[in-house]
């Protein structure tokens, strides 16, 4: 299930999230992959904390901010909202490439409608053949 929109606007609203740190050569031992994952969080939730409230968050990962009223616990929190975003590779279609799609959504859109006309024109006709048989 995805809630994200379809096409480049639903990627550029969330490519931010996405668009930071990432350990393409992550060791083999679980360990390392954990770490690897605690780094990723790190940076996006500090991407968040910066972008949208305007505080570094970065720090708190390990200790009780300084300086803004941000705890550990409230870090820790922040980053558990992230834990479901993960870096994947995806194509962006170029400008020719969507134009092409959409005449072919175009394309379906008609064909689609002229299936509804012929269903409906169908139906028609199972309705008039009906009405005129005798009842029974």
């Amino acid at each position: 299930m995805t809630f994200i929109k379809p096409g480049f606007e639903g990627k550029a609203a969330v490519a931010f999230l996405a668009a930071g740190l990432h350990n393409t050569v992550v060791g083999g031992s679980e360990f390392m992959q954990k770490t690897a994952r605690q780094d990723e969080l790190e940076e996006i939730t500090g991407t968040v904390g910066q972008t949208f409230l305007g505080l570094t968050m970065n720090c708190a990962r390990c200790h009780d901010h300084k300086y803004d009223p941000i705890s550990q616990k409230e870090y820790y929190q922040m980053a558990s909202a992230f834990q479901g975003v993960f870096h994947k590779e995806l194509e962006t279609p170029d400008a020719s490439t969507l134009e092409k799609i959409s005449a072919l959504d175009a394309r379906r859109g008609a064909i689609e409608s002229k299936i509804g006309e012929i269903g409906v024109a169908g139906w028609r006709t199972a309705l008039a053949a009906r009405a005129a048989q005798p009842a029974k």
